[in-house]
């Protein structure tokens, strides 16, 4: 009764995407909550220090 989902658009969907992996390969498709496998990493070592956000932090120059 307050199912609002389309289950016919839905299956619909659904057969498309196991076509195009099956010809295409595993995970050729994949819906967003699976994510993915990043290849690289962040480094950490290289992010900007946090100046702006605490008054301590900031730059002090003198000349």
């Amino acid at each position: 009764m307050f199912d609002r989902v389309d289950r016919s658009k839905r299956a619909n969907l659904m057969t498309s995407y196991d076509a195009i992996n099956s010809r295409m390969g595993r995970d050729t498709v994949r819906l967003a909550v699976q994510g993915f496998d990043r290849k690289w990493k962040m480094k950490q070592e290289r992010l900007s220090p946090c100046y702006t956000t605490r008054m301590t932090e900031l730059l002090e120059v003198k000349l």
